[in-house]
């Protein structure tokens, strides 16, 4: 598999596991914001550090493949900055999200849903800044896999 191949089924399966977490927190239709939806905590906990997993998978190969390509660019240490802040951000969230589901008790999903969602859009924008910034420029097809 090369390089492209590689980081594009990553962003695909990253947003796979994006995906099992997040169909388990979807609203039910006409609910209010604080709805009492129960869940099993124990499926989200493992869903969610599936997904952290696969986050960190995720940065480990960037650090060591990726980014070594991307410094030797004219504009590389900005583009190299901009993907380890993005990074850092994402871990921090996780972090948060992460103890948030330790408390989860199944009820009150809305302070998880709300995490959730943060964790989305910053996990969304940190993979389009990759697909459709960063890989051009070194040469990979930008397809959105979502």
């Amino acid at each position: 598999m090369d390089l492209s191949q590689r980081l594009l089924e990553d962003h695909r399966h990253l947003r796979a596991s994006l995906a099992c977490v997040t169909a388990m927190l979807d609203k039910p239709c006409n609910s209010g914001w604080e709805d009492r939806q129960s869940l099993d905590a124990a499926l989200l906990s493992r869903n969610a550090a599936r997904l952290f997993a696969d986050f960190k998978s995720h940065e480990e190969f960037e650090q060591r493949i990726l980014l070594p390509l991307v410094r030797r660019m004219a504009d590389g240490g900005f583009l190299a900055k901009s993907v380890d802040d993005s990074h850092r951000g994402i871990e921090q969230i996780t972090r948060l999200f992460e103890a948030v589901c330790e408390l989860c008790d199944g009820e009150h999903v809305y302070r998880v849903r709300s995490v959730l969602l943060r964790l989305q859009d910053e996990l969304e924008s940190h993979l389009d800044f990759e697909e459709q910034r960063l890989f051009p420029r070194l040469g990979v097809l930008a397809t959105n896999a979502s």
